[in-house]
């Protein structure tokens, strides 16, 4: 990964996200939970969705 310097400006803000593990199999449904948690927490965070439609 390059350094926050080194790309496009447009990109650095994507420079300290990270990614989220999804592996299929049994495993599958445990890793799509995690993830909904994540993002609902996030959502229920952001002055865009916190209020509703």
């Amino acid at each position: 990964m390059p350094a926050k310097r080194d790309l496009p400006e447009s990109l650095r803000p994507f420079a300290f996200r990270n990614a989220s593990e999804l592996r299929s199999g049994s495993d599958l449904r445990i890793h799509l939970e995690r993830l909904l948690i994540v993002l609902t927490s996030a959502w229920s965070h952001s002055p865009r969705y916190a209020h509703g439609p």
